[in-house]
């Protein structure tokens, strides 16, 4: 009796599948894979960090302080005195359009692809 795992067609046809699906993902991490990391404090961009070099920065606020550090193409807030420490706990990002947000500080950090490089605190 013959099967549909015995045919030779049918084991070409699913590794091309499944070599297309893996080629597929590559791509698009890579095409969504950010540049740039922008510091908002209350909606205005106050500095500005490359997600291709390492690099922690201190964000003395009124409210508090954030400490954003850029680390092997992830941006992450290292540390917060905010008292939820949601935005520390919110992980690594690296891919564009991702953000991480401190309410209590008013602070935000977005990755974007090519944004502005002239901000400074």
């Amino acid at each position: 009796m013959r099967t549909i795992f015995n045919n030779s067609k049918f084991w070409i046809g699913l590794f091309s599948a499944v070599a297309a699906i893996s080629i597929a993902a590559i791509v698009l991490t890579e095409l969504n894979t950010g540049t740039d990391v922008l510091i908002f404090y209350k909606d205005k961009l106050i500095y500005t960090m490359k997600l291709s070099e390492n690099e922690t920065k201190r964000i003395e606020l009124d409210e508090g302080y954030n400490e954003i550090e850029v680390k092997n193409g992830e941006v992450y807030v290292k540390s917060a005195d905010c008292k939820n420490q949601i935005c520390v706990n919110s992980g690594k990002k690296s891919s564009a359009g991702s953000a991480i947000i401190c309410a209590p500080h008013s602070l935000t950090v977005k990755i974007e692809n090519d944004g502005p490089a002239d901000a400074s605190v």
